[in-house]
């Protein structure tokens, strides 16, 4: 009926009501004894609501909001009010809710209830209570679900009470551990969860309030990390995400130890690496008679990487030298790169010295010489990603001989000789993205990578003269890939810095679309990056001058990215319908010429199967209808 949801909106409203006045007299008046003694019966009948799911979705939501809101205002009143065992009955009652298959029990309302459970802990000091929650979501997580909603109570909970942050994080790897089968490997559900949630939520905030002291489970989650990556490196199938989500956690890890344990990991690590001793899997608690090769460079990779300083390690030459060799010598992509970060981190850190005397003649005799002379092009392009990495690392401080690194790339790229089809050159110039987009800053910041300011603009203006310079002299087959790098430098920056290439990059704009069409699939984020920047384009006086000279081959452009059929289609479409309309900005007797061809494209659009793509096909036709006509 609908007189229960009239009674919860108008409990929840007096529940916020009574929150707000004055408690001393509140709690001391006769008149509210009534109140007093129906409260349990109150959160009981409340708790039975949520079951109940008979109304129109949208009352229902608003309904289960008034309803949990009014179960933490019940829990919030005097504690002679209402017992404790009612509040834990409520608490438990709730996390039942949210861990049920309820449509109701959307993210907003779990994320709601973990907090009121967190402050009910915080308040009552009820670890009991919290040890119930813990075991009881725990309990939730079975290996052939996703466990999306157990976790995120975790993960709000280890957010708001800090001190058992570190406690859950113990608690879930070990979840992890135990849930993990061979057979399965990555992609058993539960284990790459566990894994996701922990790097992505529970880690930066313990990372974030190391302050508050170190945790002093910290070696056990070192530990249960360490056994996580082998059982991952013995897997039959490798998922990267998941394999940088348990690198990224033990880097988080080892930031928040001491400094003592952070020289005593290092060292260890280093021992490892360079197969002096096996100490670290001692420290680690990790059985020494039979484990991954890879697992040495991965862990020191991992451990030397958040380190503020690097540069007073005694064998730095030789670390960097083996951590090099593995990821060259690695038959799995995915542990190639991320050997690749870490070895540029540790790069990063270094002073100009040591880049002078040990870098650039550890990438010039090692990698490059690899490079030249391997035959093997997915070697070569793991590679190019480790020089894209380390060119990165020297960028960020405004290294000096940063040019020579930044040519043999282009050489690699451009050189005939290697015959690279289009999906390689399209991947080679993806790979300039490691040097300079803003897309793992937050990372680099996060293992205090040093950066000199404006580094970005200085290599911005480097990398652009040279890719423009490769357009006039290189062979045809090459323009895809530098279209690719382009495209990179373009989005990486602010609009404002592409001014003074005005020229080129509206010539590259309009060359590109036509060509990365012909290989939507491979090339369907630089061309959605491309279309994105012909909008803004088109509304700066100056790039519109240059467009108007090219505007038969933007309007044939437009017009094939309107038609494609592939699988991006839906994004890439909306995209240049938006350009088309925006042509309106440019001069009459310009745009009139091409209405016929894109009116019947447009008409076209408006049968298209894709709602969004036929409401902007009408959106745009009326506006370019209606600009013609006038």
């Amino acid at each position: 009926s609908i007189q229960p949801v009239l009674l919860i909106h108008f409990v929840c409203g007096m529940t916020c009501a009574v929150g707000k006045l004055n408690q001393e007299d509140f709690y001391s008046s006769n008149f509210n004894s009534n109140l007093k003694d129906s409260l349990p019966e109150l959160c009981y009948e409340l708790l039975a609501y949520l079951e109940v799911n008979n109304q129109d979705i949208e009352d229902d939501y608003k309904t289960t909001s008034d309803c949990i809101k009014s179960l933490e205002n019940c829990c919030k009143l005097h504690r002679d009010w209402i017992p404790i065992e009612v509040v834990e009955k409520v608490m438990m009652g709730l996390l039942d809710f949210s861990l049920s298959e309820s449509s109701l029990a959307s993210e907003e309302h779990i994320i709601q209830i973990s907090k009121i459970i967190s402050s009910v802990y915080l308040t009552y000091d009820q670890e009991d209570l919290m040890n119930q929650v813990i075991a009881r979501t725990l309990t939730a997580l079975v290996a052939d679900a996703e466990g999306n909603s157990p976790l995120l109570v975790l993960s709000v909970i280890a957010e708001e009470c800090m001190e058992l942050s570190s406690e859950i994080v113990l608690k879930l790897t070990k979840r992890a551990i135990e849930s993990y089968d061979e057979e399965m490997g990555p992609s058993n559900k539960i284990f790459c969860s566990i894994l996701s949630k922990v790097n992505l939520r529970i880690m930066p905030h313990l990372y974030e309030y190391k302050s508050e002291g170190i945790p002093s489970s910290v070696s056990r989650i070192i530990h249960n990390f360490s056994v996580l990556l082998e059982q991952i490196l013995k897997s039959p199938e490798m998922d990267h995400s998941i394999l940088l989500h348990v690198t990224q956690s033990i880097s988080y890890t080892i930031a928040l130890c001491g400094e003592e344990m952070q020289k005593n990991y290092s060292r260890e690590s280093i021992a490892f690496l360079l197969q002096e001793d096996l100490g670290l899997l001692k420290l680690l608690h990790i059985d020494d008679r039979e484990f991954h090769p890879d697992l040495r460079y991965l862990l020191a990779g991992a451990i030397l990487n958040p380190l503020n300083s690097v540069g007073d390690i005694e064998s730095i030459e030789d670390v960097l030298h083996c951590i090099l060799e593995g990821l060259m010598a690695s038959e799995n992509r995915e542990i190639a790169e991320e050997l690749s970060f870490s070895l540029s981190g540790i790069i990063n850190k270094l002073d100009k010295n040591q880049m002078d005397q040990i870098v650039i003649p550890l990438v010039r005799e090692v990698l490059l010489s690899h490079l030249k002379s391997c035959e093997d092009h997915r070697a070569i392009q793991v590679g190019f990603n480790a020089l894209a990495w380390i060119t990165r690392s020297l960028a960020m401080r405004k290294y000096n001989k940063l040019d020579g690194l930044l040519d043999e790339m282009f050489d690699i790229l451009c050189c005939p000789d290697y015959k690279w089809d289009t999906a390689e050159l399209i991947s080679l110039g993806g790979a300039f993205a490691v040097v300079v987009s803003t897309e793992f800053d937050k990372i680099t910041d996060t293992w205090k990578w040093k950066a000199k300011l404006l580094w970005r603009q200085k290599l911005f203006t480097t990398l652009t003269t040279k890719v423009l310079a490769k357009f006039k002299q290189s062979h045809e087959a090459s323009v895809m890939g530098l279209h690719q790098i382009l495209s990179h430098l373009m989005e990486s920056v602010h609009f404002s810095v592409l001014k003074p290439h005005t020229k080129e990059i509206v010539v590259h704009l309009v060359d590109s679309i036509s060509l990365f069409l012909k290989h939507d699939l491979l090339a369907k984020d630089a061309l959605m990056a491309n279309l994105e920047l012909l909008k803004l384009a088109l509304a700066d006086e100056n790039m519109k001058r240059i467009i108007q000279d090219h505007v038969e081959d933007v309007v044939e452009g437009l017009t094939k990215a309107c038609g494609i059929r592939t699988g991006s289609a839906e994004a890439i479409k909306k995209s240049a319908l938006e350009c088309i309309a925006l042509l309106k900005n440019l001069p009459h007797y310009i745009i009139y010429p091409h209405f016929h061809v894109v009116r019947r494209q447009l008409q076209t659009c408006l049968d298209d199967s894709r709602r969004v793509v036929r409401h902007q096909a009408g959106r745009t036709l009326r506006v370019w209808t209606e600009f013609v006509a006038t």
